[in-house]
């Protein structure tokens, strides 16, 4: 059965969305823009939302990429441990966004 129109449950879904600051959103958009350069995005996003799990935190698009990038940036401040450095990663470091979180007390 289809209904012919939506209804008033549709209008409620939509006032639940997500709704980002227009900051998040730059900020979603630099990191992006960082990953999309790396190499091996599906892998470092694939991590992070594994560590964002393991650590009880919300595993959102933003948390994510957040996560992601600081990863990306562990593995290429340590060459030597995770292998060669691609062209890639190397261009993605030199054009990281200014609006990355801080890095969590080790």
């Amino acid at each position: 059965m289809r209904l012919g129109e939506a209804g008033p449950w549709w209008d409620r879904a939509e006032r639940l969305g997500l709704t980002r600051t227009r900051q998040e959103q730059d900020e979603l958009d630099g990191l992006e823009a960082t990953l999309a350069d790396a190499d091996d995005r599906a892998t470092l996003q694939r991590q992070a939302r594994q560590q964002l799990a393991a650590d009880s935190e919300p595993v959102t698009r933003l948390t994510v990429a957040r996560r992601a990038c600081r990863l990306l940036e562990q593995q290429t401040s340590r060459p030597g441990v995770d292998g060669p450095i691609s062209i890639n990663r190397r261009i993605s470091v030199n054009r990281k966004p200014s609006t990355l979180p801080p890095k969590p007390p080790s």
